[in-house]
């Protein structure tokens, strides 16, 4: 992943460029501290925006993320493994449990065909997931009829979150039984900054620093660089065989 700074100096046009070798969104999931019944509003369509918010609000949210999800299923148009499309889930990021540091599954897809690295809780959980036994997150048919009864006429789906293969989808259960609901949440990644002066340059002048007090920050921290990001600077357009543009190793800043 890349971001860029462009910069004129006459008719030859340059860029200095982060290349980060991870995107750090801090993707977690976890499980509510409150419980529930099969009944989360008396509208189907208003269930989807409840269990979110329930999320949102549980003090068991970490504190690092900004964008929250239940984890359930509600139609063939909202379910585990729509999310992404639906609520802008990064697939390609590690999942972690809730303390952010335990790996849960190397990206979303092995979270839905259950080839996790470890199980979500240590100790079982059974969290409202109405999708079908397994982990593959789709939406099932015991559903309390869509998240809206909660009486033992209808039945619904729990997951086990100590159960890599079934964590989406494992028992059945009348409706008026309480049970948590998962979340998973999620900050949108910030890759580092790069803040350049104007400069000023007439060809064949000697060597000219574009900006000798440019600083690169990066509001995640030192790891993103330690993991393999790094600064590239090239000329993108216009240039000719002899001009050169480089990055100077100089001073006593970190770095």
């Amino acid at each position: 992943m890349t971001d860029g700074v462009k910069l004129a100096t006459g008719a030859i046009v340059m860029a200095a460029f982060f290349h980060s070798a991870q995107i750090y969104a801090d993707v977690r999931i976890w499980v509510t501290s409150n419980t529930y019944n099969g009944s989360f509003h008396s509208d189907a369509s208003l269930v989807r925006s409840f269990v979110d918010f329930k999320c949102a609000a549980d003090s068991n949210r970490p504190d690092t993320t900004t964008n929250v999800a239940a984890l359930i299923s509600l139609s063939e148009n909202d379910e585990i493994r729509d999310l992404p499309q639906l609520k802008g889930i990064p697939t390609n990021e590690p999942i972690y449990r809730s303390d952010g540091t335990t790996q849960i599954a190397a990206n979303w897809s092995d979270l839905l065909t259950g080839d996790s690295t470890n199980s979500i809780t240590e100790n079982e959980l059974r969290p409202w997931t109405f999708s079908n036994t397994g982990a593959g997150g789709i939406f099932g048919t015991q559903t309390c009829n869509g998240g809206t009864d909660f009486t033992n006429n209808f039945w619904g789906k729990i997951g086990s979150t100590t159960d890599k293969a079934s964590w989406a989808g494992r028992y059945g259960t009348g409706c008026a039984s309480i049970y948590p609901l998962y979340c998973i949440s999620w900050s949108q990644p910030v890759l580092p900054t790069l803040t350049l002066a104007d400069l000023s340059y007439t060809e064949n002048d000697p060597a000219t620093p574009i900006d000798s007090a440019a600083t690169a920050n990066n509001d995640d921290g030192d790891a993103v660089w330690d993991s393999g990001a790094k600064l590239e600077a090239q000329i993108t357009a216009n240039n000719e065989a002899a001009d050169e543009l480089s990055i100077k190793n100089s001073g006593t800043a970190s770095g």
